[in-house]
């Protein structure tokens, strides 16, 4: 894919629930220390989902801090956020049950 198609791609990813439909991951990333994550986009769906928070990937970040960092008592370190197509790394949040996967697929083709 040209520049030019993947940067129209991502623009159209706007929400955590795109992000899982064409199956993408997101990477946080701590300015601070470096620290990075792959959590995979279905789960972060569903995290958000349940707990009813907005899933715009603008506020994204404000749900998230950098644990390290916070340990270490630098404050609240806001990661910055990709959206990849990597495998996910560690522990992950519950993925969503198959009946609840297929209504949000339902509800976005109709």
């Amino acid at each position: 894919m040209d520049d030019s198609a993947e940067r129209f791609f991502r623009a159209r990813l706007t929400h955590i629930q795109h992000v899982a439909l064409y199956r993408k991951n997101l990477r946080l990333t701590c300015p601070r220390c470096g620290v990075s994550k792959i959590h995979n986009g279905a789960h972060l769906w569903w995290l958000f989902q349940q707990k009813r928070w907005d899933d715009s990937m603008r506020v994204v970040p404000l749900r998230f801090r950098c644990g390290n960092c916070f340990q270490q008592g630098h404050g609240r370190i806001r990661p910055k956020v990709e959206i990849v197509e990597e495998d996910e790394t560690g522990p992950q949040f519950p993925a969503p049950d198959e009946r609840e996967w297929r209504r949000m697929i339902s509800r976005f083709r109709s």
